[in-house]
């Protein structure tokens, strides 16, 4: 939702709650998050030019043109926060995979890692896909309120498209 512009603060979310059972058209809602939000954020989203369900996929799911594909991405600064070393860069990818439990259970997962400037792990998730990781990498953020996320490095599982590098931008 953060990165759909929906929700820039955690003070902006009333409620989640997890559904259970199925709608009214028979479909299983187990894997379905009901989303309360506050008026002025209930209010922008449902003024935006992308007014669909948001789920967790890719971000090309669910727009219907290519042109609804483009997010706006705030101004971004010539000089980066953030100075990491190329030997820092290239230890990225094995911290990561060091640190996943899950995978390490199942084999199965894929992993979103957030890393400060001297490689230190701040936060990791693992999901089976790398957009959910990501987006969990994200909701921490906003619950820790360490928005946005400069002067960090994301290290993600698996192939990095370009819909992970927009979401990024975005937060």
């Amino acid at each position: 939702m953060v990165s759909e512009g929906l929700v820039a603060a955690a003070e902006q979310l009333r409620g989640l709650r997890y559904c259970s059972g199925e709608d009214e058209f028979g479909n299983q809602t187990y894997n379905v998050i009901d989303v309360g939000l506050d008026h002025l954020a209930a209010q922008a989203a449902l003024s935006g030019k992308r007014n669909v369900t948001t789920t967790s996929a890719c971000g090309i799911c669910g727009t219907t043109s290519i042109d609804a594909v483009e997010k706006t991405l705030p101004a971004i600064s010539t000089s980066s926060e953030l100075r990491i070393s190329a030997e820092q860069l290239l230890d990225l990818p094995d911290a990561l995979r060091d640190s996943q439990a899950l995978f390490s259970k199942t084999g199965g997962v894929h992993a979103a890692g957030l890393f400060s400037a001297a490689g230190e792990l701040l936060c990791l998730r693992e999901d089976v896909g790398r957009h959910n990781a990501v987006d969990k990498v994200v909701g921490w953020g906003l619950m820790e309120d360490r928005l946005p996320l400069r002067g960090t490095a994301l290290q993600v599982s698996g192939r990095a498209s370009f819909e992970l590098v927009q979401k990024a931008a975005l937060v």
